[in-house]
Formats: C-alpha cells, sequence, structure tokens
C-alpha cells in the first residue's frame, strides 16, 4: 500500500538520477500512526468497480472487452454520421 512506504532519496555519488526506494517505517512513527482500517475505503471500492477487479479476473476482462466495445461504438457512430454528411452533400 502507498500509505505505507517512506520514500527517501539515496545517494547517488553525484548523479543527476535519484531513484525512490521503499524502506521500512521506524518504529516511532508506525507506532504512532492510527491501525489501518479493516474496511475498503470509498475510493478503493470505486477504483476496483471501475477496473473491474471486484469480480476478479474474469471481471477485469470484462471491463476490458466493455471498454473495446464502447470504442467500436464511437468509431462506427462517426463513420455513419460522415457517410450520411457525405450522402447529403452530393444532392
Amino acid at each position: 500500500d502507498l500509505e505505507q512506504i517512506d520514500f527517501s532519496a539515496r545517494d547517488t555519488g553525484g548523479a543527476l538520477i535519484n531513484q525512490l526506494a521503499p524502506a521500512p517505517l521506524q518504529p516511532v512513527i508506525r507506532d504512532a500512526l492510527p491501525g489501518r482500517a479493516q474496511w475498503l475505503s470509498w475510493e478503493r471500492l470505486l477504483l476496483d468497480l471501475h477496473s473491474g477487479r471486484l469480480a476478479g479476473r474474469a471481471g477485469v476482462w470484462l471491463a476490458d472487452a466493455i471498454g473495446v466495445l464502447l470504442c467500436a461504438l464511437v468509431l462506427s457512430g462517426i463513420a455513419m454520421w460522415w457517410l450520411h454528411r457525405r450522402r447529403r452533400q452530393r444532392r
């Protein structure tokens, strides 16, 4: 979880690239934090619902398939509009 990761800069010896690596929380900080909730946050629930993860692997595939079908629907709608417009201009 991102809430449990501590990002800190490492000594790169003067290099221009700094990489962040997870580090365990210090006991003083960990003890001061409230316990983790035993339920899902609304954000996590909505993200899982949106991506299809609530239904497992099949849900992810279903969400992807619905996305592809919606893209095809948009493209076919644009094609139909364009063809209709072109036919009207010929008259």
